[in-house]
């Protein structure tokens, strides 16, 4: 279900192109990995699993195709990138970061055992916006 990218190719609108290579680019620098996940025979989402130093490595970024949303993709994703974690040395720990109204991914995360750790951003909009 993941594979390792050396390259990751994804649709894009145009005034994205240059935002989207350069994020890509800073996700395969250092000590990321990014890696497709592909559900019968189809690109399904992608994740990136970053390891930052110390003995916790991160899931910087993870994401499932609205279309395939509810099937389980995103779980197993993330019980294999488990497994790699489990599988470098001196790694016993593994993050993500989530925004606290996304409920349906705090939901996901505390089904497969994650313990939140802390909420600490607060904003305050004045111009009308919504955050």
């Amino acid at each position: 279900m993941l594979r390792r990218c050396a390259l990751f190719f994804g649709r894009t609108d145009g005034g994205r192109d240059r935002l989207t290579r350069e994020t890509l680019r800073e996700w395969r620098r250092g000590q990321n990995q990014l890696y497709l996940i592909t559900c019968g025979g189809r690109d399904a989402g992608f994740l990136c699993l970053g390891f930052r130093g110390g003995n916790v490595a991160w899931i910087n970024y993870i994401f499932v195709d609205e279309e395939l949303r509810g099937q389980g993709i995103a779980s197993a994703a993330i019980a294999e990138a488990e497994i790699i974690v489990l599988a470098r040395k001196g790694c016993n720990a593994l993050c993500m970061d989530v925004n606290p109204r996304n409920a349906d991914a705090l939901r996901l995360y505390h089904r497969l055992g994650y313990d939140v750790l802390s909420m600490v951003t607060v904003r305050k909009n004045f111009l009308g916006g919504h955050p």
